[in-house]
């Protein structure tokens, strides 16, 4: 019982995020509650499992246009979305690889509703993570609060991104981060808090 609410639950913060929800969706979800009050209870997880999925699908197509196309001189891979199970709270996340002629590469990562965001909260709230591991840093980019990461001739920058996302630019073979903040410049940070927030 406490897992189809939580299924129902899961089902109506998808909905609202997406917003108007297409007819097949919404007599899916019809169909679910429908199970629900008649006490089908298998039948009524298939049928809101099946409505989530839709919604999901429809969410990570937002989450990838907001991948940045390629700078000059670089070439990209097409954006990809992974959604881990919503009940294990493992979230979204969406990445790009991007390369150029030097075999330089940048990897740019959104994550959503992820335990990573709290990670992140309590690294930038205890100066004793900077002070214990010199490869890291707290780092500022326009109004965003994050880590740089240097190792080696690697470069990695996460960013907090409003209280659900984080984002993430890493850099391999590139002793200098410019080329990841020119990729954070290129992605529109706030659209982003936009279409998570809804």
């Amino acid at each position: 019982m406490k897992k189809i609410c939580r299924l129902l639950t899961a089902v109506v913060v998808c909905a609202s995020a997406v917003g108007a929800l297409a007819d097949d969706i919404t007599d899916q979800i019809e169909r679910g509650l429908k199970a629900y009050g008649a006490q089908g209870y298998t039948k009524a997880i298939q049928e809101l499992q099946f409505a989530l999925a839709q919604i999901q699908e429809k969410l990570n197509t937002g989450y990838l246009a907001l991948m940045p196309d390629p700078l000059p001189g670089w070439r990209a891979d097409p954006p990809e979305a992974q959604t881990a199970a919503v009940l294990m709270g493992g979230g979204t996340q969406v990445s790009r690889h991007y390369h150029n002629e030097n075999g330089q590469e940048i990897t740019l990562e959104i994550t959503i509703d992820s335990p990573l965001v709290q990670t992140l909260n309590l690294m930038l709230s205890n100066d004793s993570v900077f002070a214990s591991d010199p490869t890291i840093k707290s780092y500022r980019f326009d109004t965003y609060h994050g880590v740089l990461r240097k190792e080696g001739a690697t470069r990695e920058i996460s960013l907090l991104v409003g209280k659900r996302v984080t984002v993430k630019a890493t850099c391999q073979d590139i002793k200098d981060e410019k080329h990841l903040e020119s990729y954070l410049k290129a992605m529109d940070l706030k659209k982003i808090i936009t279409i998570v927030d809804g």
